[in-house]
C-alpha cells in the first residue's frame, strides 16, 4: 500500500469515528442505541493504540471526577448499577479516543460532517413541501431504514420514520421544520450552530460559502433557541473583534436581522412567553424545567443526582414534580452537582481558548467567552451535556496543534 492510500484510509476512519460521535448524540437512526456507543469506544480505542498516541493524565482526572461522583451517588441513594459506571466511562473514553485520534483535525472533520448534512437536510426539507413526495418516502423507503437493534423501553423521543440522512418527525414535518437527521428541529440546530461557530474560526467571514449553507439550514429549523444562539454568537463576536472590516455594519445588520425576525415571527415570540408563564406548572417548558432541576439540585448540590431513571423518579415522585426535563444547563448541575459543573465548563473554556489561540484570533480570550455563553444558550434548551459529542469538547484541551502541518486540514 502507498503513502496516499495510506493517507486516505486513515482521513477515511476519522470521518467514520467523528461521524458515530454525532451520530450517537443524536441522529435519530442511531441515538440512544448503547450498541453504537460500544462500537465506537472499540474502533476508536483500537485506532488510539494503533497510532501510538500518548495516554493523557488530565483525561484520567476528568474520568475520576465524573465516576468519584457517581460512587457517591449509589451510595447515597442507595441504588448500585455498575451499568450506570460503565456507561460514563464507554461515553468519555469515546470522545477522548476520537479527540486524540483525529487530533488537531477533529474540529475541520466536524464541520465538514456538518456541511453535507446541512446540505442533504435542505433538500429533503424542500421536499417536505410536497405532500405527495414526503408520503411516499415515509411509506415506501423509510421503513428499510429500520432501527438494527432493540430500542430501550423508556425512549424519550419516540423512534420516527428516518432515511439515516433525515428524519420524518411528523410534529416538525407537519410545520415545515428542517429536522435534518436529528431528533427535531431544536437538536439540529445546536450541531449546526457549534459548527457555524468553528467554522467562523477558520473562514473569518459568516457570509463564506460554508457558513451559508448553516445559515440557511439554521434558518428553517425554526427554532427559538437556535436564533437566541446565533443572535448572541454574532452580536459578541463582532463587538470584540478589533480587526474585522466593516464591523459597524455587521452588527447592525445581525442586530436588525435578529430583532426584526423576533418580532415577525410571532411563534418565537408566544413561544418564549409561554414558557416563562407556564414554568410554575410543567418542567416541559425550559422555565419550568429549570425550576425542577434547581430543586433538586439543592438536595445534592455537591455531588448530584446521577443519571439513572431509578434516582430521577425517587425524587420527582419525593418533590411532587414531574420527571421530565429539557433543560441541559440546569440538568448537568442536578445530575452531578457543582464541582463537576464547574470542571465541566472550566475545560469547555480552555479547550476553545486553546483553539482560538492556535488560529491567532485577535482577542481569542474574549471570544472563547462569547461562544462559551452561546453555548449556554443552546444548552439551556436540550439536554446534550451528557452526549459523546458534548463530551469531547473537554478534550480539545489535550491536543497537540503544534504538531505536523501548522494548520488543521480543512478538506
Amino acid at each position: 500500500m502507498n503513502r496516499l492510500s495510506i493517507f486516505l484510509s486513515k482521513k477515511a476512519f476519522d470521518y467514520i469515528i467523528v461521524y458515530l460521535l454525532i451520530a450517537t448524540s443524536g441522529i435519530m437512526f442511531f441515538y440512544k442505541n448503547d450498541e453504537y456507543i460500544f462500537l465506537g469506544i472499540l474502533l476508536s480505542g483500537f485506532l488510539f493504540l494503533s497510532r501510538k498516541n500518548k495516554f493523557d493524565i488530565a483525561c484520567v482526572g476528568i474520568l475520576a471526577v465524573f465516576l468519584v461522583a457517581e460512587v457517591l451517588q449509589m451510595t447515597y441513594y442507595e441504588n448500585y448499577k455498575l451499568t450506570t459506571l460503565f456507561g460514563t466511562t464507554a461515553r468519555l473514553m469515546f470522545a477522548y479516543f476520537t479527540v486524540k485520534v483525529v487530533g488537531k483535525n477533529f474540529i475541520p472533520v466536524y464541520v465538514k460532517i456538518l456541511h453535507v448534512t446541512a446540505l442533504i437536510s435542505l433538500v429533503f426539507y424542500v421536499l417536505t413541501f410536497s405532500p405527495g413526495i414526503t408520503s411516499f418516502i415515509i411509506k415506501n423507503i423509510a421503513p428499510i431504514f429500520k432501527p438494527l437493534f432493540s430500542l430501550p423501553p423508556a425512549l424519550r423521543y419516540a423512534y420516527s420514520p428516518n432515511i439515516i440522512v433525515y428524519n420524518y418527525n411528523y410534529e416538525h414535518v407537519a410545520m415545515f421544520r428542517n429536522v435534518g437527521p436529528f431528533w427535531e428541529s431544536g437538536a439540529f440546530g445546536v450541531f449546526l450552530v457549534v459548527a457555524l461557530m468553528f467554522s467562523m474560526i477558520r473562514d473569518k467571514n459568516l457570509f463564506s460559502k460554508t457558513n451559508l449553507v448553516f445559515l440557511l439550514a439554521i434558518v428553517t429549523t425554526f427554532s427559538t433557541a437556535t436564533y437566541l444562539a446565533l443572535f448572541f454568537f454574532l452580536l459578541g463576536y463582532y463587538l470584540i473583534r478589533n480587526d474585522v472590516k466593516y464591523k459597524f455594519i455587521y452588527i447592525m445588520l445581525a442586530g436588525f436581522i435578529s430583532v426584526y425576525g423576533f418580532f415577525s415571527f410571532s411563534f418565537m415570540q408566544e413561544k418564549i412567553e409561554q414558557n416563562i408563564a407556564s414554568s410554575d406548572e410543567t418542567t416541559k417548558s425550559r422555565f419550568g424545567s429549570a425550576k425542577a432541576d434547581l430543586k433538586v439540585f439543592s438536595m445534592s448540590p455537591v455531588f448530584g443526582l446521577g443519571r439513572t431513571e431509578e434516582n430521577k423518579i425517587m425524587v420527582s415522585r419525593k418533590l411532587n414534580i414531574m420527571q421530565h426535563r429539557n433543560n441541559g444547563i440546569t440538568g448537568l448541575l442536578a445530575s452531578y452537582g457543582i464541582v463537576i459543573f464547574v470542571i465541566y465548563f472550566a475545560s469547555y473554556y480552555n479547550s476553545i481558548k486553546k483553539y482560538l489561540a492556535f488560529h491567532e484570533l485577535g482577542n481569542y480570550r474574549a471570544v472563547s467567552l462569547v461562544i462559551l455563553f452561546t453555548i449556554f444558550t443552546i444548552g439551556f434548551s436540550q439536554r446534550i451535556f451528557l452526549l459523546p459529542l458534548f463530551y469531547s469538547i473537554l478534550f480539545i484541551q489535550m491536543i497537540d496543534f503544534r504538531s505536523g502541518h501548522s494548520k488543521p486540514e480543512w478538506v
